[in-house]
Parts: structure tokens; sequence; C-alpha cells
């Protein structure tokens, strides 16, 4: 099963564009992670309140896949908000001959799900036009030459209920396999990869 291709990045990518430029911020919520779109939508919505628009013309290019980690998770919710990190172990585990960082909640609860996810990591150029303007100023950055991006996405590809949980031998070709779905979790590594819980420094 494919994840993901050059075109589907190149498509969220401009969708991403495309929204912040209609300052639709509130959409970009169905494209990223729900603790990054919040401190995305703070900064934008700051902006706009003060007057500034911010427009976004760049294409995007060059995509390389060059990191893939396999995610086991027990009770761990996808808004890294809602995860607390006195609750969460992590470990690593094989599955099926495949290695898979293992994290779950310590104490688990009949209704938990365990899913089976992915990171992506993908590398990427862009270039053209990035403007804030307002109050009489303008920031811009306008440059034929390419600028180098990374991105992290996420995406769910099995479940399974809380008695395949407790399996010890756990069985892929048993659990439920979901539509696709990414959504974007991290941008040049702003967040030192987002993971579900923030550990103490």
């Amino acid at each position: 099963m494919r994840i993901i291709d050059d075109e589907k990045v190149n498509q969220i990518l401009h969708q991403f564009q495309s929204r912040v430029n209609d300052n639709n911020f509130t959409k970009l919520d169905k494209l990223i992670e729900h603790s990054f779109f919040s401190i995305i939508n703070r900064e934008l919505t700051r902006l706009n309140a003060q007057q500034y628009q911010i427009y976004i013309n760049q294409t995007f290019d060059d995509f390389k896949l060059y990191n893939i980690e396999n995610i086991y998770k027990v009770g761990i919710k996808k808004n890294r908000n809602l995860n607390r990190i006195l609750d969460i172990a992590q470990t690593q585990m094989n599955i099926q001959g495949n290695q898979f960082t293992t994290i779950f909640k310590k104490r688990q609860d009949r209704d938990d799900i365990a899913t089976l996810s992915v990171f992506l990591d993908i590398s990427f150029r862009s270039k053209g036009e990035f403007i804030i303007k307002g109050q009489g100023n303008e920031i811009s950055n306008r440059s034929s030459e390419y600028q180098y991006h990374s991105i992290r996405f996420e995406s769910d590809i099995y479940q399974s209920n809380y008695k395949s949980v407790k399996q010890e031998d756990i069985n892929l070709e048993g659990l439920k396999v979901l539509e696709p779905n990414l959504i974007i979790i991290d941008i040049d590594n702003f967040l030192v990869g987002n993971p579900y819980y923030q550990r103490r420094k």
C-alpha cells in the first residue's frame, strides 16, 4: 500500500498556501496536527488582527522521502496536547519482523485503541514569493533561488480493538485497515519532530 507520492505532497503544500492567502486559517486544522495548528493559527490570527496580510506564491518540487518511522501506539491521542507525559511509557517492539517505536498509556482502558502508524520525513525545495505587508511596511522574500525544507507527515494505517491490544503476538492481517489519511506534524523541524508528548528537559 502506497501512502504518499510527489503529487500528494505537492497538493497538500498548495492547499496550505491557498488557505493562508485566503485568511482561511481555521481550515488549516484539516491539514495539520492540532497542537502544531494551535501555534500557527495563533500567530496568523495575531498578524491578521494587526491588519497585516500574508501572501505566498511558491512552487514546490524535488520531493525525497528520507526517513520512515514505524509507530505502535495504545491509548495515545493524535492531539499532542491531550497526552500527559507521566501517563505514558515508550519502548521498542518487533512486530512481524518490523521494528516499531511503541508508545502506550501505562494504565489502559477497555475503550483504548491500538494503532499502527508511520512518520514520513520528506525533503523538498521551493522558490517564489513570501510577503507580509501592512501598516505601511512590507517584509518580502522574492527569490528565484531555491530554498530547501523538510516536512513530517503522520499517517494511521491499521487499528485494533482492546482485545488485540492485549495480545503479545500482533497479527497485522487481523487489524482494520484505515482510509488514507495524512496530517502535517512538523515543518523544518520547528517542533523537533513533534513527538506525542514533550520530554522533560
